[in-house]
C-alpha cells in the first residue's frame, strides 16, 4: 500500500489558513490586548515622571518609553534630568518603567553620586532578578571609588546570581592594590572568571600577566578572548 504523500503548502497558503483559523485568530487577539494592557500600565505609571521633567523644562517625547529616546541624552538636557529620574525610581513600584529608569542613567555624564542610590536599589531586592542586573549595568558605567566597599560586598553575595558579573565590571573601574587584589581572587571561579578578566583589561598591569596567561587555555572562546585581548593591550 502506497503511503498518502504530504500535502505541501507555500508559506503564503499557510498564512491565509491561520488567519482563518478562529482559534489562531483568538491568540493574535489575546495577545495584541496584552500588548495594550501592558503599554497602557507603563504610560500610566510614567506620566507622573513625564510631568516632573517637562516642569523643569527638560525634553521630552511623551510617545516613546524611557528605553526608547523618550528623553533627550544629550549631556545638558540629562544632567537635569538625573535627580528627577532617581527621585522616582525610590517611588514607584511598576518593574518595567523602574528598570527603564536604571537603564536611562547609564550614560557617562551621570553623577557617581547616583552610585548610592543604585547600590541601596540592589540591597533592597536581595537576590538577582532583571532589576539588578539592569541596575549594576548601569554601576559598570559610573562607578567610582566611593562605592568601592559596597560593590566587594555585594559581589561576594551569591544570591545575586548573574547580576555579580556587571558588578565586577563596576568594580574595574577603580584602580587600587585592594580592588585587584578581589578580583584576582575571584579567578578560580568559572562561573566569574571571564567578568574577572574584563574588569582587570579595563586597567590592565603588567603583573596581570602571569594570572591571565593560562586563560589562553581556557575551554571558552569568549573568556580566550578576553585574555587575549588583556594581554596585547600591555604591549601597545
Amino acid at each position: 500500500m502506497k503511503k498518502k504523500r504530504k500535502e505541501t503548502i507555500t508559506a503564503s497558503e499557510l498564512m491565509k489558513r491561520l488567519q482563518e483559523d478562529p482559534d489562531y485568530k483568538a491568540k493574535i487577539e489575546e495577545i495584541e490586548s496584552r500588548k495594550a494592557r501592558s503599554t497602557e500600565e507603563y504610560f500610566s505609571a510614567a506620566d507622573p515622571v513625564f510631568i516632573s521633567l517637562a516642569e523643569e523644562g527638560i525634553k521630552i517625547d511623551s510617545n516613546n518609553t524611557l528605553s526608547k529616546g523618550m528623553i533627550d541624552l544629550s549631556q545638558s538636557n540629562f544632567e537635569a534630568a538625573v535627580p528627577i529620574l532617581v527621585k522616582w525610581l525610590s517611588i514607584i513600584d511598576y518593574l518595567p518603567l523602574r528598570e527603564d529608569i536604571v537603564r536611562s542613567l547609564a550614560v557617562p555624564w551621570t553623577d557617581p553620586k547616583v552610585a548610592k542610590d543604585l547600590i541601596s536599589l540592589i540591597d533592597e531586592e536581595s537576590r538577582g532578578t532583571s532589576l539588578t542586573w539592569a541596575t549594576a549595568n548601569t554601576l559598570a558605567v559610573i562607578a567610582d571609588e566611593e562605592i568601592q566597599e559596597d560593590l566587594i560586598r555585594q559581589i561576594s553575595n551569591e544570591d545575586l546570581g548573574s547580576t555579580r558579573e556587571m558588578l565586577i565590571l563596576a568594580l574595574g573601574n577603580i584602580q587600587n592594590d585592594a580592588t585587584y587584589k578581589f578580583l584576582t581572587g575571584l579567578l578560580d571561579d568559572q562561573d566569574l572568571a571571564g567578568h574577572v578578566i574584563m574588569a582587570l583589561g579595563k586597567n590592565p598591569r603588567k603583573d596581570f600577566v602571569e594570572i591571565v596567561t593560562p586563560f589562553l587555555e581556557h575551554e571558552k572562546e569568549w573568556i580566550r578572548n578576553e585574555a587575549e585581548k588583556l594581554l596585547l593591550s600591555l604591549n601597545e
